[in-house]
């Protein structure tokens, strides 16, 4: 039988919607905002709000990295306006996830000029957040980021957004808890940080290694094994 737990990153969101999965699964909610009064379903663990999901995820990694379950399943504390970019029943991350290490509803691929273009400082659309202080710039770019602490990105790059997916055991135990306290550091320091935006950029290759790669590309599964450098 597979055990899977679900973990769920929560600012100020209602949750009363995830009491029929805290029937289903060992249901962990990781509270950055006001304190939840009643009787909410789930162990609820109170954290300080720095480093948005990534590091409501990196915690839990952390803490229970010697008694991990099969499978983790990470949501947002809201999900009903992510679209395409969640499964709703957690059972169907769970076969690809027990195969391929990750699983996410959706994919897409990024090539290393799309890498270089991650420019937050750039985009208009933070400008304001830049400003009042809300967003805070990081360090490195995105590039410079993921060199860091996982060596060069292959030239083709699996990534999901949102961050909801799956992520098995074995995945994770493939690196020590000290990487993943190394990348919780990293985004400790502020509510919003850029490198939180990179980490969810970077989940999918980084648990998967990229061999959920030809799916996304749609390739014929007689073809997988044609192509060369697929995985990085």
């Amino acid at each position: 039988m597979v055990t899977t737990s679900l973990v769920v990153a929560r600012y100020n969101e209602d949750i009363t919607w995830l009491a029929e999965y805290a029937a289903r699964y060992p249901l962990y909610i990781y509270n950055k905002g006001e304190e939840l009064h009643g009787n909410p379903q789930g162990t609820v663990v109170p954290l300080p709000n720095v480093g948005r999901e990534s590091h409501t995820y990196l915690t839990h990694i952390i803490n229970h990295y010697d008694r991990l379950p099969d499978l983790l399943i990470f949501w947002q504390a809201r999900i009903d306006d992510l679209g395409p970019w969640v499964h709703r029943d957690p059972a169907r991350y769970v076969s690809q996830a027990l195969q391929y290490g990750y699983s996410a509803s959706a994919y897409s691929v990024m090539t290393p000029s799309q890498w270089l273009a991650i420019d937050f400082l750039a985009d208009a659309g933070y400008a304001d957040a830049f400003r009042d202080g809300s967003l805070l710039p990081a360090e490195l770019s995105m590039v410079d980021y993921a060199f860091e602490h996982l060596g060069p990105l292959p030239l083709l790059t699996l990534v999901s957004l949102k961050g909801c997916f799956a992520v098995s055991q074995r995945s994770i135990r493939s690196r020590p808890k000290a990487f993943y306290e190394r990348i919780r550091d990293t985004i400790s320091h502020h509510s919003n940080p850029v490198e939180g935006h990179y980490l969810e950029r970077l989940w999918a290759y980084m648990f998967s290694s990229n061999t959920l790669l030809p799916f996304a590309l749609k390739l014929p599964l007689g073809a997988h094994s044609k192509f060369i450098n697929m995985a990085g």
